[in-house]
């Protein structure tokens, strides 16, 4: 994977934050991503040997439990003498990530998608986003707001790892360092504040950028303790967080060590003390670390991966991704401008069939681009039942019929007669086959209907061309979401991703609800409107929302993991008792 910001995350391929809604007057205007299709293929280098050497190179200090006191005499002058080195090879946790050598760890820095769910235990924000994706207080205590501005209360008797105590200026600083890092995660999402101030010690202002829910989503980002927001990753040199575990080694070739945090200001308690991070250049290279027994666990959507809910000696859990699969139909052509039609298309897909085989079981099946599950679904916005019948019926009360005996279906349109006929079009990700397979599945499933379907399989830069230029019938492809419940991108008049060319005043409506809805009952509201106007248009015609697997060697029964940032929620700590 690329340090090149977020969308080297995704590839330079993913589809955030963009286009705009319109009412009134009023528009809503988001940082635009470069709007294209999400493949996903860093996450297939070429095969190498796992990155992990066996070699601890960073001494920690002789009392581990101490590493607060150790720092302070570092940064004093004191002399500290090395212990032994750690064992790098095991802790109570061995984890592997997919990052290139020398990986940045520092969390309003990093670029890595699978760095995010370590430094989940390291670092902690105002906001979180809880198991139902819902923003929740976790640094903040309490908030509220006045317009377009915030006013957060900060827990007291909270400790950075160095042992100072969490304060507002703490909460600027990192803010004002992801300001300066454009192309993090993080950079997007502090886009929608305008500015903040500390009140006092425990006491932030905010000034949001719009009214609306929306903010509490800006607040997720990591918190830093002010005096390490620019620190070098080197050595005792180290960010410092309030989260249940921190940092005591880091080779930037091989490794990363953490212990429990004895100073954490929620002292759960668990059987985990010490978890070991190894580096892996690629997916496969970790699959078999994990084979191998370097690693306990591995977290990671690659389709083979699934494979290990079949054996005996593994744990499995299963997590959500932002990566939307869908068909996007082209609305100005003759064919799919016709509603019927789309129906017809979603009832005729079998996406559980499609899902458990092409897809390996990884998808949680979705009509729409809202992740089942979280609190902003909406369980009604699911009509389409796999039923050949009904798509058959569907198309025959709307004039289609197999005039000539040849299996595909015919309609008179405009004076001529147009057989029911469409170019499938979709490209894959990185080394997988997955969606030229599923395309070719789609395509049979289509013909038993009376559709006749060529499958087209191109580079993702090739299909996206023909999607900008609108010369395409149907195309299979993901959208990565964004966290933000903004899905103007993509359903939005003006919509950056908006391939299909849906135009309804409705749903610019409902979009513009949703962005400035000012409680959480109408931000509620505004997403279910969106939710069932796409079900019932089908600008897109939904599939699923690809998953991930978290997979274990060991008996993890405090793991909730619920995201694929977060895949790690819960992970047990163990910290003395006071």
């Amino acid at each position: 994977m690329k340090k090149t910001g977020l969308t080297a995350i995704l590839l330079a391929l993913c589809l955030l934050l963009g286009g705009c809604a319109r009412q009134g007057g009023t528009t809503i205007t988001v940082q635009e991503i470069d709007p294209a299709l999400y493949t996903g293929a860093e996450y297939y280098a070429p095969d190498s040997a796992p990155a992990y050497s066996g070699e601890a190179v960073i001494p920690a200090p002789a009392d581990v439990t101490d590493w607060a006191q150790a720092r302070r005499e570092n940064e004093a002058g004191v002399v500290i003498e090395a212990p032994p080195v750690v064992d790098m090879s095991r802790g109570d946790f061995t984890y592997g990530v997919v990052v290139d050598p020398g990986v940045d760890i520092h969390p309003l820095r990093t670029v890595y998608k699978d760095m995010y769910s370590v430094n989940r235990l390291m670092f902690e924000s105002l906001v979180e986003l809880d198991a139902n994706l819902e923003p929740v207080a976790q640094l903040a205590d309490t908030w509220s707001v006045e317009g377009k501005v915030w006013t957060f209360s900060l827990r007291s008797g909270v400790l950075f790892h160095n042992g100072k105590s969490l304060s507002a200026l703490d909460v600027i600083a990192s803010y004002e360092t992801i300001r300066n890092s454009p192309g993090t995660c993080w950079y997007e999402m502090v886009d929608l504040i305008e500015g903040m101030e500390a009140v006092d010690d425990l006491t932030l202002r905010v000034t949001a950028k719009s009214r609306g829910q929306i903010l509490l989503y800006a607040m997720t980002f990591p918190i830093v303790q002010s005096d390490t927001v620019n620190s070098a990753c080197m050595g005792l040199d180290m960010p410092m967080g309030t989260g249940p575990y921190w940092i005591i080694q880091y080779d930037e070739s091989t490794s990363l060590r953490l212990e429990n945090n004895p100073l954490w200001w929620r002292r759960a308690s668990g059987n985990i003390n010490s978890v070991v991070v190894l580096f892996y250049k690629n997916t496969r290279s970790a699959l078999i670390g994990l084979e191998l027994d370097e690693i306990d666990a591995l977290a990671t959507d690659y389709p083979t991966a699934s494979l290990s809910k079949n054996l005996s000696d593994r744990i499995t859990l299963n997590y959500s991704t932002q990566t939307y699969e869908c068909l996007v139909p082209n609305l100005h052509g003759a064919l799919l401008s016709d509603l019927n039609v789309r129906q017809a298309l979603m009832y005729a897909v079998d996406r559980t069939t499609l899902g458990n085989t092409a897809y390996a079981g990884l998808a949680q099946e979705s009509e729409v681009p809202v992740i089942p599950g979280s609190y902003l679904y909406d369980a009604k916005a699911t009509r389409y039942h796999y039923s050949p019948e009904r798509a058959l019926q569907i198309l025959q009360d709307a004039g289609w019929s197999d005039q000539d005996q040849n299996g595909i279906l015919e309609k008179e349109i405009a004076g001529s007669m147009r057989s029911l006929s469409l170019r499938l079009s979709t490209y894959d990700r990185g080394t997988t086959a997955t969606r030229s397979e599923a395309a070719e599945m789609i395509a049979r499933q289509l013909r038993l209907v009376g559709f006749e379907v060529t499958v087209e399989i191109n580079s993702s830069e090739r299909v996206k061309k023909r999607l900008k230029e609108g010369d395409f019938d149907l195309v299979l492809c993901g959208f990565e979401t964004a966290i933000v419940p903004n899905l103007a991108f993509l359903l939005a008049g003006t919509g950056s991703a908006n391939y299909s060319g849906y135009r309804s005043d409705a749903m610019d409506s409902a979009l513009h609800a949703a962005y400035y809805a000012e409680s959480r009952s109408e931000l509620i509201a505004a997403m279910s409107k969106v939710q069932m106007l796409v079900v019932e248009d089908l600008p897109i015609l939904g599939l699923f929302f690809r998953a991930g697997v978290l997979t274990s060697r060991q008996s993890l029964g405090g793991l909730t993991g619920t995201w694929q940032y977060d895949a790690l929620r819960g992970l047990p700590v163990a910290i003395p008792a006071n």
